[in-house]
Protein backbone atom coordinates (compact mmCIF):
# COMPACT_ATOMS: atom_id res chain seq x y z
CA UNK A 1 0.00 0.00 0.00
CA UNK A 2 1.60 3.49 -1.05
CA UNK A 3 0.79 5.80 1.96
CA UNK A 4 0.47 9.65 1.20
CA UNK A 5 2.52 12.31 2.83
CA UNK A 6 -0.27 13.55 5.30
CA UNK A 7 -0.66 9.53 6.49
CA UNK A 8 2.98 9.15 6.87
CA UNK A 9 3.40 12.77 8.66
CA UNK A 10 0.80 12.04 11.22
CA UNK A 11 1.46 8.72 12.37
CA UNK A 12 5.50 9.74 12.45
CA UNK A 13 7.39 6.55 13.12
CA UNK A 14 4.18 4.49 12.40
CA UNK A 15 4.32 0.77 12.66
CA UNK A 16 6.16 0.80 9.11
CA UNK A 17 9.05 2.66 10.38
CA UNK A 18 8.86 2.30 14.40
CA UNK A 19 9.94 -1.63 13.75
CA UNK A 20 13.37 -0.38 12.57
CA UNK A 21 13.54 0.72 16.67
CA UNK A 22 14.43 -0.99 19.36
CA UNK A 23 12.48 1.64 22.00
CA UNK A 24 9.38 0.84 20.07
CA UNK A 25 7.40 -1.53 21.98
CA UNK A 26 4.01 -1.95 20.35
CA UNK A 27 5.45 -2.04 16.63
CA UNK A 28 8.30 -4.52 17.19
CA UNK A 29 7.66 -7.45 14.59
CA UNK A 30 6.78 -10.62 17.22
CA UNK A 31 4.83 -13.75 16.53
CA UNK A 32 0.68 -13.06 16.98
CA UNK A 33 -0.84 -14.14 20.31
CA UNK A 34 -3.47 -16.72 20.33
CA UNK A 35 -6.52 -14.66 20.70
CA UNK A 36 -9.46 -17.60 21.02
CA UNK A 37 -11.52 -15.26 18.82
CA UNK A 38 -13.96 -17.29 16.23
CA UNK A 39 -13.85 -15.42 12.93
CA UNK A 40 -11.70 -16.50 10.56
CA UNK A 41 -11.91 -14.08 7.95
CA UNK A 42 -9.04 -12.16 9.69
CA UNK A 43 -5.72 -13.84 11.52
CA UNK A 44 -4.25 -13.72 15.11
CA UNK A 45 -0.97 -11.51 12.88
CA UNK A 46 -4.16 -8.99 12.03
CA UNK A 47 -5.51 -9.16 15.09
CA UNK A 48 -1.88 -8.19 16.85
CA UNK A 49 -0.69 -5.69 13.73
CA UNK A 50 -3.95 -3.80 14.36
CA UNK A 51 -3.74 -3.60 18.23
CA UNK A 52 -0.15 -2.91 18.41
CA UNK A 53 -1.09 -0.13 15.53
CA UNK A 54 -3.92 1.58 17.84
CA UNK A 55 -1.73 1.19 21.20
CA UNK A 56 1.28 2.46 18.98
CA UNK A 57 -0.92 5.75 18.62
CA UNK A 58 -2.19 6.01 21.78
CA UNK A 59 1.37 5.27 23.33
CA UNK A 60 3.00 8.27 20.98
CA UNK A 61 0.07 10.79 21.73
CA UNK A 62 0.28 10.79 25.25
CA UNK A 63 4.15 11.16 25.56
CA UNK A 64 3.46 14.42 23.45
CA UNK A 65 4.64 13.31 20.02
CA UNK A 66 2.18 14.87 18.13
CA UNK A 67 2.47 18.05 19.66
CA UNK A 68 3.20 19.94 16.32
CA UNK A 69 -0.36 19.01 15.01
CA UNK A 70 -1.90 20.60 18.12
CA UNK A 71 -2.63 16.99 19.85
CA UNK A 72 -1.57 17.58 23.26
CA UNK A 73 0.17 14.75 25.99
CA UNK A 74 -2.12 12.79 27.87
CA UNK A 75 -2.17 11.70 31.34
CA UNK A 76 -5.32 9.65 31.40
CA UNK A 77 -4.38 6.99 28.30
CA UNK A 78 -5.03 3.07 28.97
CA UNK A 79 -3.55 0.47 26.89
CA UNK A 80 -6.05 -1.51 24.82
CA UNK A 81 -6.80 -5.32 24.66
CA UNK A 82 -8.67 -7.21 22.15
CA UNK A 83 -12.26 -8.15 22.78
CA UNK A 84 -13.70 -11.23 20.99
CA UNK A 85 -17.04 -10.13 21.62
CA UNK A 86 -16.27 -6.74 20.06
CA UNK A 87 -14.64 -8.14 17.34
CA UNK A 88 -18.01 -10.37 16.98
CA UNK A 89 -19.94 -7.03 16.54
CA UNK A 90 -18.01 -5.81 14.21
CA UNK A 91 -18.11 -8.88 11.93
CA UNK A 92 -22.21 -8.80 11.88
CA UNK A 93 -21.65 -5.14 11.15
CA UNK A 94 -19.61 -5.55 7.86
CA UNK A 95 -21.50 -9.19 6.73
CA UNK A 96 -21.75 -8.60 2.96
CA UNK A 97 -19.74 -5.76 2.77
CA UNK A 98 -22.44 -2.75 3.37
CA UNK A 99 -22.04 0.58 1.48
CA UNK A 100 -23.71 2.52 4.35
CA UNK A 101 -22.25 3.12 7.92
CA UNK A 102 -24.15 0.75 10.33
CA UNK A 103 -25.92 2.17 12.78
CA UNK A 104 -24.03 2.78 16.40
CA UNK A 105 -25.24 1.84 19.13
CA UNK A 106 -25.26 4.18 22.44
CA UNK A 107 -23.04 1.41 24.31
CA UNK A 108 -20.08 1.07 22.16
CA UNK A 109 -18.03 3.69 19.38
CA UNK A 110 -17.65 2.16 15.91
CA UNK A 111 -15.05 3.51 13.24
CA UNK A 112 -16.25 1.94 9.79
CA UNK A 113 -15.13 2.42 6.34
CA UNK A 114 -16.60 1.05 2.58
CA UNK A 115 -14.27 0.16 0.06
CA UNK A 116 -16.06 0.29 -3.36
CA UNK A 117 -15.47 -1.04 -7.39
CA UNK A 118 -11.93 -0.47 -8.87
CA UNK A 119 -10.42 -0.40 -5.07
CA UNK A 120 -6.82 -1.95 -5.22
CA UNK A 121 -6.29 -5.49 -4.57
CA UNK A 122 -3.79 -4.47 -1.74
CA UNK A 123 -6.55 -3.19 0.00
CA UNK A 124 -9.20 -6.08 -0.56
CA UNK A 125 -6.55 -8.18 0.38
CA UNK A 126 -6.71 -6.21 4.03
CA UNK A 127 -9.30 -4.13 4.45
CA UNK A 128 -8.69 -3.26 7.90
CA UNK A 129 -5.50 -2.66 7.42
CA UNK A 130 -5.82 0.08 5.09
CA UNK A 131 -8.63 1.82 7.37
CA UNK A 132 -7.04 1.62 10.40
CA UNK A 133 -4.30 3.87 8.34
CA UNK A 134 -7.47 6.14 7.09
CA UNK A 135 -8.40 6.64 10.78
CA UNK A 136 -5.14 9.12 11.71
CA UNK A 137 -5.40 11.58 8.40
CA UNK A 138 -6.07 14.30 10.58
CA UNK A 139 -3.31 16.46 10.19
CA UNK A 140 -5.03 19.77 8.65
CA UNK A 141 -8.65 18.78 10.60
CA UNK A 142 -7.38 21.04 13.60
CA UNK A 143 -7.84 18.83 16.64
CA UNK A 144 -9.55 20.77 19.76
CA UNK A 145 -7.19 22.56 22.23
CA UNK A 146 -9.14 21.38 24.99
CA UNK A 147 -9.59 18.00 23.63
CA UNK A 148 -13.42 18.35 23.78
CA UNK A 149 -15.27 16.37 20.35
CA UNK A 150 -16.28 19.42 18.15
CA UNK A 151 -18.46 17.01 16.02
CA UNK A 152 -15.82 17.64 13.49
CA UNK A 153 -16.77 13.76 11.31
CA UNK A 154 -12.60 13.78 10.22
CA UNK A 155 -12.17 13.44 13.84
CA UNK A 156 -14.68 10.92 14.63
CA UNK A 157 -12.62 7.53 14.02
CA UNK A 158 -9.28 9.21 15.41
CA UNK A 159 -11.64 10.38 18.59
CA UNK A 160 -12.75 6.78 18.81
CA UNK A 161 -9.07 5.25 18.50
CA UNK A 162 -7.83 7.73 21.75
CA UNK A 163 -10.48 7.74 23.34
CA UNK A 164 -9.04 7.61 27.37
CA UNK A 165 -12.75 5.94 28.20
CA UNK A 166 -11.84 3.33 25.62
CA UNK A 167 -10.34 -0.12 27.44
CA UNK A 168 -10.77 -2.84 24.70
CA UNK A 169 -11.04 -2.94 20.96
CA UNK A 170 -12.60 -5.53 18.44
CA UNK A 171 -12.38 -5.43 14.73
CA UNK A 172 -13.20 -7.32 11.75
CA UNK A 173 -13.59 -7.21 7.95
CA UNK A 174 -15.69 -8.87 4.66
CA UNK A 175 -14.32 -8.69 1.04
CA UNK A 176 -16.98 -9.40 -1.18
CA UNK A 177 -15.26 -10.02 -4.49
CA UNK A 178 -14.69 -6.09 -5.67
CA UNK A 179 -16.38 -4.15 -3.05
CA UNK A 180 -15.24 -4.83 1.08
CA UNK A 181 -16.21 -3.20 4.34
CA UNK A 182 -14.14 -2.90 7.73
CA UNK A 183 -15.49 -2.03 10.98
CA UNK A 184 -13.74 -1.47 14.52
CA UNK A 185 -15.59 -1.42 17.88
CA UNK A 186 -14.50 0.46 20.81
CA UNK A 187 -15.74 -0.46 24.57
CA UNK A 188 -16.52 3.07 24.94
CA UNK A 189 -20.01 4.99 23.68
CA UNK A 190 -19.64 6.89 21.03
CA UNK A 191 -18.33 9.85 21.79
CA UNK A 192 -21.18 12.67 21.43
CA UNK A 193 -20.28 16.68 20.65
CA UNK A 194 -18.96 18.20 23.50
CA UNK A 195 -17.57 15.47 25.17
CA UNK A 196 -13.65 15.13 26.71
CA UNK A 197 -12.10 12.74 24.77
CA UNK A 198 -9.06 12.64 26.97
CA UNK A 199 -7.27 14.65 29.59
CA UNK A 200 -3.99 17.22 28.69
CA UNK A 201 -1.26 16.49 31.26
CA UNK A 202 1.90 14.58 32.08
CA UNK A 203 1.80 10.86 31.52
CA UNK A 204 2.47 8.24 34.03
CA UNK A 205 5.77 7.01 34.11
CA UNK A 206 7.37 3.81 32.86
CA UNK A 207 6.84 0.70 35.72
CA UNK A 208 5.26 2.89 37.91
CA UNK A 209 1.57 2.73 39.03
CA UNK A 210 -1.14 4.48 37.57
CA UNK A 211 -2.97 7.72 38.81
CA UNK A 212 -6.36 7.09 40.32
CA UNK A 213 -9.16 6.06 39.82
CA UNK A 214 -7.28 3.57 37.60
CA UNK A 215 -5.60 0.87 38.94
CA UNK A 216 -2.40 -0.45 36.58
CA UNK A 217 0.83 -0.43 35.95
CA UNK A 218 2.07 2.42 33.50
CA UNK A 219 4.14 1.08 30.01
CA UNK A 220 5.64 3.92 27.85
CA UNK A 221 3.27 6.73 29.03
CA UNK A 222 0.10 4.70 28.90
CA UNK A 223 -1.59 2.23 31.58
CA UNK A 224 -2.17 -1.53 31.62
CA UNK A 225 -5.41 -1.64 33.91
CA UNK A 226 -5.08 -4.18 36.26
CA UNK A 227 -9.22 -4.22 37.53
Amino acid sequence: MTLNASQVGFALESCVVCARAVSAPYCSPRAAAAFGCKGTAITDQTRNDVLSFFNFIRQRLSQGEYNEYGISSASDMNKLRWDCNLEAIAARLVQNCPEDVPLSSAEHALNFNYYGPHTAEEVLKSPITASMWKWTEIANAGWPADNVFNGNEVLHSFANMVSANATAAGCYSSTCVERASSACVFSQCAIPNGVLVYTSGTPCENGGQCASPKTGVCEYGICVLTA
